[in-house]
């Protein structure tokens, strides 16, 4: 089986993580097959050759055609990762695509062991339908618990576009729009990992915005702070204002520190 990569330009990814996986680049009836490392290089070389032996991908470039057709394995990628703790350890998310809706295929043919390994393995699935986040939510299954004994924990669903042209960019079908609720970071997109169900929404708009929305008079939006002129206290203080979340559940003072009076 395989998974799909995305090249990078970062020394770490090049030298240490896409040099350690290799793909089939030549096979033959009595010799051994000959891997080369997943570099941008050999994936150039591997598309020459491809296009050379077939005509159909001749309008593409080199590369295009060397990671269309370069296959590697899901294990190959996950010892690699693991193998270098120091450079790779809570920095990467494995992310599985699933073109199908996940609450209405069967399981009970020859494809459920491929199936289930993907999805034990995955962080996460990248799809937009309501059955597949059901599905990774436990909500199909007998009990929450029941799917997290099989799969090994809950999958939250994340997706982008999935545009094929420029004019439909961030124009996703049915206006299935992808809302996370945390910092734009990395680390805020691992936070999906502990709260699948609530820190990430796919549709036209949250209820919570909304409802924020029409009821704008009993939302606060800002907190604004200063020093008041009856202030008897000469220590120097600060002053400004902050934005608020809606979802924001409470605003915590100098814990476990003697309020002065003003």
């Amino acid at each position: 089986m395989c998974c799909s990569i995305q090249l990078s330009s970062h020394p770490i990814i090049e030298e240490h993580f896409l040099r350690e996986i290799q793909f089939t680049a030549q096979s033959s009836p009595s010799g051994s097959d000959e891997s080369w490392s997943l570099t941008r290089a050999n994936l150039d070389d591997l598309g020459r050759r491809l296009k050379a032996e077939h005509d159909k991908f001749a309008s593409q470039s080199d590369l295009v055609v060397g990671m269309t057709n370069a296959v590697v394995h899901h294990e190959d990628v996950t010892s690699a990762l693991q193998r270098q703790p120091s450079r790779f350890a809570s920095r990467y998310i494995f992310v599985v695509p699933a073109d199908e809706d996940l609450s209405e295929i069967s399981w009970d043919g020859q494809g459920h062991q491929t199936r289930k390994l993907f999805i034990q393995k995955a962080d996460m699935l990248f799809s937009a339908n309501p059955g597949t986040r059901d599905f990774g939510l436990g909500r199909r299954h007998a009990s929450m618990d029941a799917f997290e004994s099989e799969f090994g924990g809950l999958k939250p669903c994340i997706h982008g576009s999935d545009a094929h042209a420029y004019d439909q960019l961030f124009e996703p079908t049915l206006k299935r729009y992808l809302w996370i609720k945390s910092d734009p970071t990395f680390k805020g997109l691992r936070q999906l990992l502990f709260e699948p169900g609530t820190r990430v929404y796919i549709g036209s708009e949250p209820t919570a915005l909304s409802k924020a929305r029409e009821k704008a008079t009993r939302y606060m939006d800002q907190i604004s702070f200063e020093r008041t002129e009856k202030s008897k206290d000469e220590s120097e203080w600060f002053s400004g204002s902050l934005p608020l979340n809606h979802g924001l559940i409470a605003i915590i003072g100098n814990k476990g520190r003697q309020e002065r009076p003003i």
